[in-house]
């Protein structure tokens, strides 16, 4: 059975933050940071990674950091180099920018992974969210092709595999909401904070 602890998981941190203007991981939300906050959630997989451009990013954090194979991929990237460090033959994807995503969400995920290629989550509105879900290390050489080949779009891979949709409710899609701008993260600094 897929469950948090026979997996291992990945927070990708290797974005750009172009919109938001600083480094969205380091955010502050309330004691904490994103990334910490996220660890947190993730504290139940014995085998937790930090996916980043370079070893050196987030030296501080208590996890893994893995760098990436193929530079300037994108979240295709985190996702092939992770799975390939990966200790586990699963493994859990989220981003660094959802200090939301709950524990109960997270097992949920991984638990609806059992049999498949990958399960990803599927807000109510139909939109899927490819940056929370799990991952089966079968993929390796599906993802590697698509980077090799210029197609970095994660989605781009579904039609080749046994893929599961789960899908959300209103308040769980709530917990995937991420923050790309000042003023989105402002907005959520202002309307509410950790739990």
């Amino acid at each position: 059975m897929t469950t948090p602890e026979t997996m291992s998981a990945v927070v990708l941190a290797g974005g750009r933050s172009s919109r938001m203007g600083s480094d969205k991981a380091l955010l502050k939300w309330g004691e904490k940071n994103f990334l910490e906050t996220i660890l947190r959630a993730l504290s139940m997989f014995p085998d937790v990674m930090i996916s980043a451009a370079d070893k050196e990013s987030y030296r501080w954090a208590h996890a893994r950091v893995v760098a990436d194979i193929y530079r300037d991929t994108g979240p295709v990237g985190g996702i092939y180099s992770s799975l390939v460090a990966s200790e586990r033959d699963y493994l859990f994807v989220t981003a660094c920018d959802t200090p939301l995503l709950s524990a109960s969400l997270i097992g949920e995920i991984c638990r609806a992974a059992e049999g498949c290629h990958c399960c990803v989550a599927r807000d109510e509105n139909g939109l899927v969210h490819s940056l929370c879900g799990a991952y089966h290390k079968s993929m390796i050489p599906i993802f590697k092709d698509q980077i090799e080949k210029g197609r970095y779009k994660i989605a781009l891979a579904y039609d080749k595999v046994t893929i599961k949709y789960l899908d959300l409710s209103p308040r769980q899609s709530a917990e995937l909401r991420n923050f790309n701008t000042e003023g989105e993260y402002k907005k959520l600094i202002g309307s509410s904070g950790p739990a």
